[in-house]
Formats: structure tokens, sequence, C-alpha cells
């Protein structure tokens, strides 16, 4: 687990397997929860706006260049190094000169970039493509150039919302897309096996019948599960067919997003 520091320095803390820390050790032992550690290396003193965390490997985006650094895991090639070596501190993902978002899946990671107005590269477990895995970093071949503006990583899939509000989310070599309709997307989040989305208007989508509640403001997806923060400071948690009902996923056996 890890977190921004807004004095140029990273700490992460919990279990140390395969260097996912970044603290340049791979102990297998648990850390104290009140002893973070220092992430090593490279981002020391460098300002980090996104820290992400796939299974087993973690992804940083720097704040001034946009540089992404992995460490943990390579298994699938997740790291984005041209290999399946693990890495103990973080270490530059060279093939992504700039990057604005970063998202980490199981064994998979991808970055959104600027080039040509919204790009997606992804790199590890490659089932999005149909391939077994993708070593370096690889512009996802299914997207219309410079029409990505968020990602999300689910474990087992990769998620983009376009600039025209359409959802295209890929994994197993299967691409499906879906678009909701008069709506503002201004988050997009991915659980296990199931993607949401949280939208800016105001209208009303419960059931009749369902007791009114304030607006969401934030929206959270674990494996399981969903989080949703709502304006009145409230937290309310859904379980898996919940989560997946927010945006028909397949838990929800829907193909295209719900309202919910």
């Amino acid at each position: 687990m890890g977190t921004p520091s807004s004095t140029a320095m990273s700490f992460s803390w919990g279990r140390g397997r395969h260097g996912v820390l970044g603290d340049g050790t791979a102990e297998e032992g648990e850390a104290p929860p009140s002893s973070p550690r220092i992430v090593a290396g490279p981002l020391n003193g460098r300002r980090i706006s996104q820290l992400c965390c796939g299974e087993l490997h973690t992804l940083a985006l720097t704040a001034e260049a946009g540089a992404v650094f992995s460490w943990g895991s390579g298994l699938m090639g997740a790291l984005g190094h041209g290999g399946r070596s693990n890495e103990l501190a973080p270490r530059r993902v060279e093939a992504v000169p700039f990057a604005t978002q970063l998202a980490a899946g199981k064994h998979h990671s991808a970055a959104l970039c600027p080039d040509g107005g919204g790009a997606v590269l992804a790199w590890g477990w490659d089932g999005w493509e149909g391939s077994a895995c993708a070593k370096t970093p690889a512009r996802l071949s299914h997207l219309p150039a410079g029409s990505a503006r968020l990602i999300a990583a689910g474990a087992f899939h990769l998620s983009v919302l376009t600039k025209q509000d359409g959802v295209v989310s890929s994994g197993g070599g299967v691409v499906q897309a879906g678009v909701l309709r008069d709506v503002a997307i201004v988050q997009l989040a991915a659980g296990t096996r199931h993607t949401a989305v949280l939208t800016s208007d105001a209208q009303d989508t419960r059931d009749a019948g369902e007791v009114a509640a304030p607006l969401a403001e934030q929206l959270v997806v674990g494996g399981g599960y969903a989080f949703v923060l709502r304006s009145d400071g409230s937290a309310h948690a859904r379980d898996a067919r919940r989560a997946a009902r927010i945006a028909g996923g397949a838990r929800a056996a829907s193909r295209l997003p719900r309202a919910r």
C-alpha cells in the first residue's frame, strides 16, 4: 500500500514480497502499520501525482515530468521493462516518455498519454489484445487515435473512457463498448470483473419506491464491492451484484452500462 507525500517523499508498508514496497528489500514479513518505509531510489525528491497498486507490483507517476516508474513483481511483464525480473526499487519505464494517468490490474499496467490527444499504452498480461503478454508498453490498437480521456484497470480487464463518454472495456481477447446517453462522466473505476462510472448530472436514476439519497460525489471499486461517497459526507457500500449494476458489469449479466 502506498500514499503520495507533499514533501516529495513516498512511503509504503505491508508485505514486501517481490519488492512490491519499493524500499530495496523483498522480505516476506509484515511491516508494523505504524512504521511506513520510505520508497527507495529515484523517487526521492520527486513529487508524485499518482500511485496505483496491482496484485504484486506498483506504479508511480511524477508530477513534474509525467514520468512512469514501476517496481515489484515482473510476472507477465507487468513492470514494462522488457523482461519478467522483479524490481526491488522504483525503475523508470523508458517506453512511456510522458503520461497523465496510470492504472494497474492484477498483472497488467496501462498509461494514458497525451500523444495525439489521448492514447493508451498497456503492458503485462495482454488479454485485451489477444496475446499472452506484452513485456513493453504498446498502444491499444482497438482504440481510435486521440480518443481516450480516462482509464481504469480491473483484475482481468482494462476500461477506457472516451471523449464521447463511451466506455470501451477489454480483457481475455474480447472488446466491448457501451455508451451512456445524455450524461457527462467524471470518474471511471474498475473492480475484479466489473466497471463503474460516476456522472456529473443531477438526473435521478433510482427505481420507483427507492428512498431518496444525496447524490454521489466519489466512487471506489474493490474486488467484489464498491463504496460511494455522497454529498452529505456519508459512505455507502454495495456488494458485487449491486456494484456491477452501477455500470452493468459481468455479475449483473449486462454488456452495456446502466445508470444506477
